[in-house]
């Protein structure tokens, strides 16, 4: 792959368009946060002001209550669960009016706040029928009008985006990077391993892996099961999924079985979206399978009823960089944060990038939904996604190459 010269769009650079009002606030909250933990100075305000409306806050909630309410049957049907979430966001709402981007948010605040970016359209879960998204979908919010642009390239690319499983047991999400060849996360590879711990994992015989490209909600005929047959790259270090080392790679490739290439998805674009648009605000958009309520803190029932109990089912979520290349500090420079709605299962998604003529670019591959540090006293929660930057690796993306190459029958 190699990072394109097509310039992305004013939209893309700087996200401004679409991110929902609170969640702007939210995710300048948790920056200014982490600037403060670095002793910087600078504090950042959001539109020319450091404080959301109480309008914002109050219609913000009103729609996860509605929400909550429709998928419930009935108010009187919420759970326990569902009305302290409820109750959570107002208490964090009337933080963000007090206090602006320097509020101190707490693990239950950001979570909360997470119940509500779903809800309102902000960071909606988009679900993706005969490759598209549907134009009058209600959680579209304001990404509606800028999907619709892009429907062209939703529609080439969803079909080159599948779900990886192990005797029929969802294990994450892969993509068709090389002709024959998927790209998923080392995790998702380990659990097809015979040993998860070996630089170079071996797929066991006792598994049972396959992909497939379609596994969408309502879907009247599943598409074909493709068998993987060999791990032929992977990031040489195991990667503890409980404990989230940012130093790894956490990228593994793996060949699929086939009697002709021309039965399998073609490759995503090998266009890139330039490390020097991987800055914080920039629109990016996540296809890929979120599958478990494992990995969220919101409660199971208020989590299902946000994604109207349809669980390993593709989806797009648009969400924007929270933490650029240069933010994430782990000395590798191939790393960004960010905010697109996913759960256990999205392992592996592609995530997207659009030019200012709606064609798609590859910004890179999602590989944790959350960061845990235990500290001494309790546990800090860092609410983060985790993506690595193809266009910041191409060291990485020879070695697949050479890779592949090695593996292709002279």
């Amino acid at each position: 792959m190699h990072a394109g010269a097509t310039q992305l769009s004013d939209a893309y650079r700087t996200g401004e368009h679409m991110s929902g009002p609170l969640r702007r606030y939210v995710n300048a909250a948790i920056r200014n946060r982490k600037a403060n933990t670095e002793n910087a100075t600078a504090i950042e305000a959001v539109d020319g002001s450091d404080a959301p409306s109480r309008e914002t806050v109050e219609q913000a909630i009103s729609t996860l209550e509605e929400k909550l309410t429709k998928a419930a049957g009935g108010r009187d049907r919420l759970t326990d669960a569902d009305r302290l979430v409820i109750s959570q966001c107002g208490k964090v709402g009337e933080k963000l009016l007090a206090e602006g981007v320097t509020a101190g948010l707490s693990p239950a605040d950001e979570t909360a706040l997470e119940a509500i970016a779903i809800a309102d359209g902000t960071r909606p879960p988009l679900l993706i029928k005969e490759n598209a998204i549907a134009p009058d979908d209600p959680m579209a919010g304001a990404w509606a009008d800028e999907l619709k642009s892009y429907a062209k390239a939703i529609a080439e690319i969803s079909p080159r985006v599948g779900r990886i499983d192990n005797h029929g047991r969802q294990l994450g999400t892969g993509w068709m990077i090389r002709p024959g060849y998927v790209v998923t996360n080392r995790h998702v590879a380990q659990e097809l391993s015979n040993d998860p711990t070996a630089p170079l994992l071996e797929l066991s015989p006792l598994r049972k892996a396959t992909i497939c490209f379609g596994f969408e909600a309502d879907e009247p005929k599943q598409r074909p099961q493709h068998a993987i047959s060999k791990i032929v790259y992977c990031g040489d270090k195991h990667i503890d999924r409980r404990n989230v080392d940012l130093t790894l790679l956490d990228l593994a490739i793996l060949k699929l079985k086939h009697t002709n290439e021309n039965d399998l998805p073609s490759p995503l674009p090998s266009v890139l979206v330039p490390s020097e648009e991987m800055t914080v605000g920039s629109d990016l958009y996540a296809i890929g399978y979120p599958g478990t309520t494992a990995s969220s803190r919101l409660p199971q029932s208020t989590l299902l009823r946000l994604f109207n109990d349809k669980l390993g089912v593709k989806r797009l979520s648009p969400g924007e960089i929270v933490l650029g290349l240069e933010g994430v500090d782990n000395g590798t420079k191939r790393t960004i944060g960010h905010d697109a709605t996913t759960l256990g299962g999205s392992s592996g998604s592609v995530l997207l990038g659009f030019d200012s003529m709606g064609e798609p670019k590859v910004a890179g591959l999602h590989f944790s939904g959350y960061e845990v540090r235990y500290g001494p006293d309790e546990i800090e929660y860092r609410g983060r996604n985790y993506a690595h930057s193809f266009a910041a690796m191409p060291d990485i993306i020879r070695a697949v190459d050479r890779a592949i190459a090695e593996d292709r029958p002279r």
